[in-house]
């Protein structure tokens, strides 16, 4: 895009034979290049100079109430400005009232199916698509459209048959292009890889860290891959000693329609050796609920004292998630875990999240969070209280300073504040704040990373604590 900016430019101050060239093709271009370098204001600009130039009614129409064709695009064009800015529910409402004008146009029809992806509505989506190719069975951009909601719904047989009837047939189609990158990525093995550590909470540990990465494969048989699994981590105590763990698992993954899938038989060395099984079942019905469960027989999350103890543990895990767009989700979980020393902890945590503010370069979005715990064993060697009780805010300000097409570079500051209750201990303030940034090398390949600090009454004791991490995820 940044070298598509000034090769348009140029050709709107070139004067070119009739029919050779669409002054309004060129402005589309310049405009969609100034969109994906990140170059906003100058998208507004030229948005506002093309509107200025192009009459409702065209002035050679064989009826004068006809209106102007390029006055639709500019129309559109206006709409998609608020999309790609992030305003999906203002663009949305533009797109719709355009369709009330042309109901049956195919490049409205995907651009208000685009608005659906945007907005987490995949199934709404790909039914629009869907019925366009009905009417414009050639329509190309529909088809790669209607391939990338395919892969999004886990509809892999669908998209290869998509990316079969392109080929090489198309390679200066954006969208057709669009999909292909999206179809690679996916016939790409995976790496996940999950770092962090931190310092100053002796209650929990001195210092830990810990890093958890998941390898999978290219995909076998559309559906299924298989993946390696490897935890390591380490903790300070504050006693003088140290415990570390260890644990190794392999696996299959099958992702299916709205079903996602998963179970790993592993094992893990050390004093607390033991060998284990985890799965995991996630189903989509809709674009709006999502529910997720889960087991661990050898389960990572325990206290690390409580590891140190010799004290292992099973858990099962469950969430229900209700999305009512890219705006706004409440999502409900519950956890529990056996451990064998026969303590039972229980948790329940309820999340709210709203995006409040959306400017092409900023976002402003809080999550507000309940959650509480209890513990069946008193008077344990690690952190387990009978009951406790948080209620805390979170707002998050991100600033994207830099964009290249489908790159970008995202800095983000986050602050939360709440309460904090234990049974028997009372009341406390918590808070935290945190620094990140984030690389989005292509759509699928991200870096992210962060540092922290935090603050919260645990027992009888403040504890401030200082926090690391680093998540990346990428094709390879």
């Amino acid at each position: 895009p940044r070298k598509a900016v000034p090769a348009y430019e140029h050709a709107l101050q070139t004067p070119v034979e009739p029919h050779v060239l669409k002054r309004i093709d060129v402005e589309e271009g310049l405009f969609f290049a100034y969109l994906d370098s990140g170059r906003y204001d100058n998208a507004q600009q030229l948005l506002k100079q093309i509107s200025a130039s192009t009459p409702v009614r065209a002035d050679l129409a064989e009826h004068p109430e006809d209106v102007n064709e390029d006055y639709g695009r500019v129309k559109k064009l206006q709409a998609q400005y608020l999309l790609y800015t992030d305003r999906t529910r203002e663009g949305v409402a533009a797109l719709d009232d355009l369709r009330h004008e042309a109901p049956f146009d195919p490049s409205l029809i995907n651009a208000r199916s685009d608005a659906s992806l945007v907005e987490q509505r995949p199934r709404e989506a790909q039914k629009v698509y869907e019925d366009t190719l009905v009417d414009h069975p050639g329509d190309i951009e529909t088809l790669a459209s209607l391939g990338r909601t395919a892969l999004e719904l886990n509809q892999y047989d669908r998209a290869a048959d998509v990316n079969a009837t392109f080929g090489d047939r198309f390679p200066d189609n954006n969208t057709v292009k669009e999909f292909q990158r999206d179809y690679a990525a996916y016939k790409s093995p995976q790496l996940i890889i999950a770092a962090n550590g931190q310092k100053g909470n002796s209650v929990i540990a001195d210092n830990d860290w810990g890093i958890d990465t998941q390898l999978y494969s290219m995909p076998i048989a559309d559906y299924w891959r298989v993946f390696a699994h490897q935890f390591s981590g380490r903790a300070d105590t504050g006693d003088g000693n140290s415990v570390s763990r260890i644990r190794n698992g392999i696996g299959g993954d099958f992702r299916f329609r709205g079903i996602d899938a998963a179970a790993e038989v592993d094992h893990s060395t050390g004093p607390q050796a033991r060998t284990g099984g985890a799965g995991s079942l996630g189903y989509a019905p809709d674009d709006h609920w999502r529910f997720l469960a889960g087991v661990d027989s050898n389960a990572n999350s325990l206290p690390w004292k409580a590891y140190q103890q010799g004290v292992t543990g099973r858990t099962a895990t469950g969430s229900v998630r209700y999305t009512i767009d890219d705006y706004r989700y409440f999502d409900l979980a519950y956890g529990a875990a056996r451990y064998s020393d026969t303590n039972f902890n229980q948790a329940w945590v309820g999340t709210w999240y709203e995006r409040l503010i959306n400017t092409p370069n900023q976002l402003v979005a809080t999550w507000v969070e309940l959650n509480t715990s209890s513990n069946t064993l008193a008077n344990t060697e690690y952190f387990a209280p009978h009951r406790d009780l948080t209620a805390q805010v979170t707002a998050m300000y991100q600033w994207t300073s830099w964009r290249n097409a489908d790159q970008s570079l995202a800095n983000r500051a986050y602050a939360t504040l709440g309460g904090y209750r234990q049974t028997d201990i009372g009341n406390s303030l918590l808070w935290e704040v945190r620094l990140e940034q984030q690389w989005q090398f292509s759509a699928h390949a991200s870096l992210a990373y962060g540092l922290g600090l935090s603050s919260q009454r645990m027992d009888h004791t403040r504890e401030t604590s200082k926090l690391i991490y680093l998540n990346l995820n990428v094709p390879l």
